[in-house]
């Protein structure tokens, strides 16, 4: 006389480790299954920043004689926010030009 017995759906519940896949070899059934993937790592990177050529700044209070171009007074000018803020005082009129006089 012979009696089966079946169990439906039996999973096998595993101890061992997974490998850099989240795989690993079934030790019952010597099958090499994946539960998950694997976390994806984020690289870290670090960036060096340098400070700009003139800092936005007022750290020395610049006239007119200081420049020896109009291009030069003029970039300064409005590198520190132009006529709505002409901590330098460069355009003496409020016209938007500063040091006229190196024109």
């Amino acid at each position: 006389m012979c009696i089966t017995i079946g169990v439906p759906n039996l999973v096998l519940a595993s101890a061992g480790r997974t490998d850099a896949n989240g795989c690993h070899t079934e030790k019952a059934t010597g099958n090499y299954h994946c539960h998950e993937k694997p976390p994806i790592k984020e690289a870290r990177t670090t960036a060096r920043v340098s400070a700009p050529s003139v800092a936005k700044t007022v750290s020395k209070d610049y006239n007119c004689s200081d420049f020896t171009t109009h291009k030069d007074a003029q970039d300064m000018f409005e590198l520190q926010g132009g006529v709505s803020n002409d901590v330098y005082r460069l355009d003496a009129d409020k016209d938007g030009i500063a040091c006229e006089e190196l024109q």
